[in-house]
C-alpha cells in the first residue's frame, strides 16, 4: 500500500466520521422537534377547548343580553324559558324522590 493509498484510506475514515458525527447531530435536533411538535400540540388543544368555553360564554352573555332590554318579545320570551326551566326543576325533583 502507497502513501497515496494511506492518505486516501485516512481521509476516508476521517470522512465517515464526520458524516456520523453529523447524522447523530441531526437525529438528537429530529428528537428536539419531535419534543417541540409535542408541547405545541398541547398547546393547540388547550387553545382549543379555551375558545370553544369562551364561544359559548359570549353566546350565553348574547341571550341575556337580549333577555335584559326589555321589548314585549323579550319579555314573552323570558317568561317562557322561565316556565320550561321550573318544569324541568320539577321533572328533576321528581326524578329525586
Amino acid at each position: 500500500m502507497t502513501n497515496e493509498d494511506r492518505s486516501f484510506l485516512n481521509e476516508l475514515r476521517n470522512n465517515i466520521n464526520r458524516l456520523f458525527q453529523h447524522f447523530n447531530e441531526i437525529e438528537i435536533y429530529q428528537r428536539e422537534l419531535a419534543e417541540e411538535l409535542n408541547v405545541l400540540k398541547q398547546e393547540i388543544s388547550i387553545l382549543k377547548n379555551e375558545k370553544e368555553a369562551l364561544c359559548l360564554k359570549n353566546e350565553n352573555l348574547k341571550i341575556a343580553n337580549l333577555m335584559l332590554t326589555g321589548s314585549d318579545e323579550n319579555r314573552m320570551a323570558r317568561k317562557r324559558l322561565n316556565t320550561i326551566i321550573r318544569e324541568i326543576d320539577k321533572c328533576i325533583a321528581l326524578l329525586n324522590r
